[in-house]
Parts: C-alpha cells; sequence; structure tokens
C-alpha cells in the first residue's frame, strides 16, 4: 500500500517542497507582468503632482497651487529600469470636512495598501527645521523622518513588511545654498550608514529633489529603479516564476490538500486530498477530469431538461 511505501511519499513531499519554492517567489512573476504598484502620498501642495509628471514626462496631472487641486487617483504606466511600474498620484492627505475631498483621502490611503512602493513626500518647509542647525544632530533629523509616516496616518492602512519606502523632500530651490548643503548631508549619512545607525532608522531610503529645476530626479529615479528591480529580479537568472494570481491561488490551494494528506491516518482520505491536489495543479496545467468538464457545462451553460 502506499502509506507502507516510503519512496512514494517522498516523492510527494518533494512535488510539495518544490510549489512551496514557487510560492515563495515574493510575486515577482506577477509584479513583472502586471507591474509594480508605486503610490505617492504625501499632505497637499508638496509636489505630489510635479513629481508624477515629470517621471512620466508629460502633464498627466494638474498642477495648481490651489490646495486640495487633485481629489481622486491619478494613474499611469511607465517604464522604470526596463520594468513596468504602475505610478498612482493621490489626494493630499490633510483633515478635510469636505466630503469629495475625504473620499478621495480615503482612496488615497487604499492605493497605499495596495501598493508595492511608498512615495512619502513632504517639502523643505517641514525639512528645514530639521536640519538647517549645525547642532543639527543625526538622530532628530531620523526622528523626522521616521515621524513622517506617522504624521501621514498611514501605520494602520500598510503592511509594514511588504512595503518598501522612499521619502521625497520637495522644493529644495526654496532654500538658500547653505541649507540644502546642510539637507544633503544629513540624507547622504541615513542613506549610506545605516549599519551604524542600526534600528534608529527604518528602511527607507530618503532624497532631496526639485520639481520645478530637475535638481535630484536622477538620483530617486536611480533608487526607485533600484527597488522596482529588487522586487521583479532577473526573469533570466530566477527559475520560472508564477505571472497569473489564478496560478498562485490553485497552488495554495494545492498546498493545502497535501497538508492534509501528510497529517492522514486513514488511507481513504489520505488518497481524497492527494486527488484534491492532483486537481488543483491539473487546473494550472490544463489537465481536467470529466467532472471539471460537466461542473462548467452545467454552470455556464443552459441545460434542456
Amino acid at each position: 500500500m502506499f502509506f507502507s511505501c516510503p519512496a512514494a511519499r517522498l516523492q510527494v513531499r518533494n512535488i510539495y517542497s518544490e510549489i512551496i519554492h514557487h510560492l515563495s517567489d515574493n510575486r515577482c512573476g506577477e509584479r513583472l507582468r502586471d507591474g509594480v504598484h508605486v503610490a505617492i502620498l504625501g499632505q497637499p501642495n508638496v509636489g505630489k503632482s510635479s513629481l508624477l509628471n515629470d517621471i512620466c514626462q508629460r502633464p498627466a496631472a494638474i498642477v495648481s497651487p490651489t490646495a486640495g487641486t487633485t481629489r481622486d487617483v491619478i494613474e499611469t504606466t511607465v517604464n522604470i529600469g526596463g520594468y513596468p511600474v504602475i505610478l498612482s498620484d493621490t489626494a493630499g492627505l490633510r483633515h478635510s470636512v469636505d466630503s469629495v475631498e475625504l473620499e478621495g483621502i480615503k482612496r488615497a490611503r487604499d492605493r497605499a495598501h495596495q501598493a508595492d512602493v511608498v512615495i512619502m513626500m513632504t517639502d523643505t518647509s517641514e525639512a528645514v527645521t530639521q536640519s538647517t542647525s549645525e547642532s543639527t544632530s543625526d538622530e532628530t533629523f531620523i526622528s523626522f523622518l521616521n515621524n513622517l509616516r506617522s504624521s501621514l496616518n498611514l501605520d494602520t492602512q500598510l503592511d509594514t513588511n511588504s512595503v518598501d519606502y522612499i521619502i521625497v523632500i520637495n522644493k529644495s530651490d526654496l532654500l538658500p545654498v547653505e541649507s540644502v548643503d546642510r539637507l544633503k548631508q544629513l540624507i547622504e549619512r541615513v542613506n549610506f550608514e545605516k549599519d551604524r545607525m542600526g534600528k534608529q532608522i527604518e528602511d527607507v531610503n530618503c532624497c532631496l529633489i526639485s520639481c520645478k529645476t530637475g535638481e535630484g530626479i536622477d538620483y530617486f529615479l536611480s533608487l526607485l529603479a533600484e527597488k522596482v528591480e529588487k522586487m521583479c529580479m532577473n526573469p533570466q537568472s530566477q527559475t520560472p516564476s508564477l505571472t497569473q494570481q489564478r496560478h498562485r491561488h490553485h497552488l495554495e490551494q494545492a498546498t493545502a490538500a497535501l497538508d492534509e494528506f501528510f497529517h492522514q491516518s486513514d488511507v481513504v482520505l489520505a488518497a481524497e486530498y492527494l486527488r484534491t491536489g492532483l486537481r488543483q495543479l491539473g487546473k494550472i496545467t490544463g489537465k481536467v477530469g470529466a467532472e471539471d468538464i460537466l461542473d462548467v457545462i452545467f454552470k455556464d451553460f443552459c441545460i434542456g431538461k
């Protein structure tokens, strides 16, 4: 019998391990196929729409000095470092009593929850008070960066283990040269001396830009491209990846069935769980049985009695 055949059980165990290996690909194949979701978030008038336009190199979003111009999510598809990216501009996050603006803020937070990368924007008016003094310590500036997400009320929305962040400080053109140099020094230490700082700062990168003059945009795009490439990986150097959510769903169902199989002592129940796992794999490979065909016929077609 099968239960007394260690070689057969080992074969099933190997198949199970291979499925788990494919499921642990961090969704690289799906991101490569559908695009990496990047959301730009921040308070009103920090330059979110301007940054979107600079990245896609066209006026995709309306730019206005009037706070709250963007009310809905503006989405565009761009190529970053050879990888597909779905870039979203969102409504400014602030307290409001306007029902339309509140809906836009809700959608902005929802988009942040769905994103693979969140670009948290602020402007130099906030950052300057944390950095222009010569006595400003690294710890003070790091505290400012770490508190930025809390000030946007995103902590309860995001899974911090699966989302990457880039903090963008815009409007460097409004600062004197001395303040810009001081900010750049602090940002450089934050980006390149994280090992020394330990747990004082989360795994985020920071950059100083000016959407008006274009200063710092190239460096920002290099940071974004690095994160996107890490999420998609090199498709030529990896084992074949899952590219569809449907395939992932069936493999998860297959592993659940095999889990039950390994814990069964009843040979009949074990065989049924093994058969269930096989059917889930068949839905991916295209090998389906007569029961599956009949299910589709009676479900999707009108059969006369």
